[in-house]
C-alpha cells in the first residue's frame, strides 16, 4: 500500500487538491481477482478487523453528541450481487453517486462535512491496481476538529484494508 496520485480520469480528480482533507492510496491486485469497484469497496470495509470495529464503536459514541452521523451496523454487508448495484443504492451508510466499470464513488454528508470516496480500478499489461481516494470538505470548526482527530486513523485503516484486499 502506497501513497498514490489520483488517477487522472477518476471523477474525484477534479475535487482533489481543493478539499479540506484528501488522500489516495493504491495497491496491486491479484490478476485472478475479478471483483469490480463495488465488490472491492465492500472488501475494503468487510470483514472489519476487531480493532477497527472497536474504533468505530468509540467514534459512534462520541459523534452522537455533536450531530455527526453514526454507522448503523444492521445495514452493513452486501445486500445483492455486485452487478445489480446502481447509482442511488447504498453500500453500508454510503450512497453511490457514480458507478462505472472502473470506478464507484460513494458519499456521506452531514452538517459538519461532505465526504467523497472513490474505489478505482486501473488495468494495464495484465495487471490490476486499485486506488482508494478520499476527499472531505469540512464545514466549520467542528468539521475541521473532527478531521484532525480522525485523519490518522482513517489513513491507517485504509492502508491496512488495502493490504487485505491485495493479499
Amino acid at each position: 500500500m502506497s501513497n498514490a496520485d489520483v488517477p487522472a480520469d477518476s471523477l474525484l480528480s477534479a475535487k482533489y487538491g481543493r478539499a479540506s482533507y484528501q488522500d489516495c492510496f493504491s495497491a496491486s491486485l491479484d490478476a485472478s481477482d475479478a471483483r469490480g469497484p463495488v465488490g472491492l469497496f465492500f472488501g475494503l470495509l468487510h470483514p472489519a478487523p476487531k480493532w477497527v470495529t472497536m474504533l468505530m464503536t468509540i467514534r459512534n459514541f462520541c459523534v452522537q453528541f455533536v450531530g455527526l452521523k453514526s454507522t448503523d451496523e444492521s445495514a452493513f454487508g452486501i445486500q445483492k450481487p455486485e452487478a445489480e448495484y446502481e447509482v442511488g443504492d447504498k453500500i453500508d451508510f454510503f450512497k453511490i453517486t457514480n458507478l462505472s466499470k472502473n470506478e464507484v464513488i460513494v458519499t456521506a454528508h452531514d452538517s459538519h462535512l461532505d465526504s467523497f470516496f472513490s474505489m478505482y480500478i486501473k488495468e494495464s499489461d495484465g495487471r490490476r491496481e486499485v486506488f482508494m481516494t478520499s476527499v472531505v470538505e469540512t464545514k466549520g470548526r467542528l468539521g475541521n476538529i473532527y478531521m484532525f482527530v480522525i485523519a490518522p486513523f482513517h489513513r491507517l485503516i485504509v492502508r491496512r484494508s488495502l493490504k487485505r484486499l491485495s493479499s
